[in-house]
């Protein structure tokens, strides 16, 4: 059933854990629980429906598709690859796995956690081999800062969108439109949580789907994704549109209390706040309702390898709430929303 045929309303939400699990479950119902080409088929469709490149796989998880992405590049020893101060640490070694060497560019602000053309820019050496530009928590590096890139310089853009995923560019533009390759990771705390999983989208196919051959010694390994797996993400794709009508009751929720950093709930797994949470968490107690807030929902790498940039050093602890479903169920439960 499309977005457009339900009427959702705050208190008669569509049961979408039940069509998840029953998802998952016709797997066991088939007896069959490995790859599923016609789920791969349907996955891919979805995805480009975010993703402006043609050519879409998934893989076991974020880290193998940009493994994937930089080793089509050719990332070898001594080649320096770009990426921002706040991020995951998959990434960083990601590069080093292939012998790369990070880059760490300065973020905006020491509110906002992307990076910028202008960032970036200022670490490209002739050493440069790739950027790596991460959309953080929502909130994308603007089209425009792409194209500042692809303007001065012809060096590979792999646009990681693992924390942002769902999020489009202003007027419902799709990402990757100025990048060389996108990658997504749907791991159990990302925007579409597929508990594992990942996607790898470029112009052209890069990869055997079934195959690739990412050693040294060339031996190819099977990329694919369980059956299970793969239904329990269909699933959330194709009721993605539903599944944003409740974070966005948690974002005005939130709001009362703190001030929300992120412009839009479509692409967040973490609601970002710098602002003190000590009123929202003496609101909810008073329901009997612990909050599972935590500092800082990705590394500063810059000053946990006290390397000195400006804004990644002068960036404060930030706290970030918890913005899935069963914490809506929790509060909807308690009377709070």
């Amino acid at each position: 059933m499309s977005a457009e045929s339900r009427t959702i309303l705050p208190h008669s939400w569509p049961d979408l854990r039940s069509e998840d699990a029953a998802a998952v479950a016709r797997c066991f119902k088939d007896e069959f629980i490995g790859f599923n080409s016609s789920y791969e088929t349907r996955i891919c469709h979805e995805l480009r429906q975010y993703v402006q490149q043609e050519c879409v796989v998934t893989t076991p998880s974020g880290s193998i598709a940009l493994l994937l992405a930089l080793k089509d590049i050719g990332i070898e020893k001594g080649d320096e690859v770009i990426i921002s101060a706040v991020n995951c640490w998959s990434v960083y070694h990601t590069i080093t796995f292939l012998g790369g060497t990070p880059v760490l560019c300065d973020i905006r602000s020491a509110k906002d956690l992307r990076a910028s053309a202008e960032t970036i820019s200022a670490s490209i050496t002739s050493r440069t081999k790739a950027i790596i530009a991460t959309h953080m928590f929502g909130a994308l590096i603007e089209v425009e800062q792409f194209k500042l890139l692809k303007e001065h310089s012809d060096i590979p853009v792999v646009c990681d969108y693992s924390s942002s995923f769902g999020s489009q560019h202003e007027g419902r533009k799709k990402i990757g439109a100025f990048s060389d390759y996108v990658i997504g990771s749907f791991g159990s705390t990302k925007p579409l949580p597929g508990g594992n999983g990942g996607f790898l989208a470029t112009a052209g196919q890069v990869v055997n789907p079934a195959y690739a051959e990412w050693s040294e010694s060339g031996i190819p390994f099977n990329i694919h994704v369980s059956g299970m797996i793969q239904a329990l993400i269909l699933s959330q794709l194709e009721n993605h549109a539903e599944r944003q009508e409740f974070k966005k009751t948690l974002l005005d929720f939130y709001r009362q209390f703190v001030t929300i950093e992120n412009s839009g709930s479509e692409g967040l797994f973490r609601a970002i706040t710098f602002s003190d949470t000590a009123k929202l968490e003496k609101e909810l107690l008073k329901k009997n309702i612990e909050m599972d807030s935590r500092d800082s929902a990705q590394p500063n790498l810059a000053k946990e390898m006290k390397i000195n940039l400006k804004n990644a050093m002068s960036l404060q602890t930030y706290k970030s709430l918890p913005f899935n479903r069963k914490t809506h169920s929790i509060l909807r439960d308690k009377g709070v929303l």
